[in-house]
């Protein structure tokens, strides 16, 4: 009998994590509009890897999840910013295609012996 057979059933959900895709559009010719874009990139960066300028993967637990879309929808203005949260169901065909100017990623630490 497996370690999950005697995890009770709250705790499973907790630890099932899915893929999604989050991507927002901030206005910034707003007041606090250049804020808000910084804030909100910082605050997706702190859940998932940046793949384009505002779109981020994210492997979420249901409560990382409800935890993201609480934080970006008290950072964004929903009068005038846009969210959006893909989830990316398991056994989904994706195929992704980049092309243009990558996104920098940050080179891995390389550990000297």
């Amino acid at each position: 009998m497996g370690l999950q057979a005697h995890l009770p059933a709250y705790a499973l959900r907790h630890r099932r994590r899915r893929t999604v895709y989050v991507a927002y559009d901030v206005l910034t010719t707003t007041p606090g509009g250049p804020r808000r874009l910084r804030l909100a990139g910082q605050a997706c960066e702190s859940f998932g890897r940046r793949v384009q300028w505002s779109v981020f993967v994210c492997h979420l637990t249901p409560v990382e999840l409800r935890r993201l879309r609480s934080t970006m929808l008290r950072i964004l203005d929903i009068q005038t910013d846009r969210l959006l949260i893909v989830p990316i169901r398991a056994g989904d065909d994706v195929d992704a295609e980049e092309l243009g100017l990558p996104i920098a990623r940050p080179v891995p630490e390389v550990l000297q012996v």
